[in-house]
């Protein structure tokens, strides 16, 4: 191999061009190990970020909109679906269901249970 032949050889030109190409190499790979390092946190300040404003985003249309709380006390103010949550009324009771129904037309929503 080259390398055992220029640190065999006499010539102390030789071994101190192999020693500064080896440091070389070793410094170039730090660099780049430290870039690699730099920019994973940077990746991950950004995936944190997005997550936070998506879940940010996700909780104000569900739990903050008006929708939610106009339909909680249609649930606090109706007994039958009270009876219906409380399982005093079966799931698919005609009367507690068109309340539902009526909760679906004022609201335009598809999706109108009780839990």
């Amino acid at each position: 191999m080259f390398l055992d032949k220029v640190l065999d050889s006499n010539a102390p030109g030789k071994r101190g061009l192999a020693l500064v190409a080896a440091l070389a190499m070793f410094g170039a790979w730090l660099v780049v190990q430290g870039v690699v390092h730099w920019r994973a946190g940077e990746r991950e300040e950004d995936r944190a970020r997005q997550l936070q404003q998506t879940s940010d985003l996700l909780i104000s249309q569900t739990t903050g909109g008006s929708m939610l709380g106009a339909v909680s006390l249609l649930g606090l103010s109706e007994p039958l679906l009270k009876d219906m949550a409380t399982g005093k009324l079966p799931p698919d009771h005609p009367e507690a269901l068109s309340r539902l129904g009526v909760a679906r037309g004022r609201f335009l929503v598809n999706g109108v249970y009780v839990m």
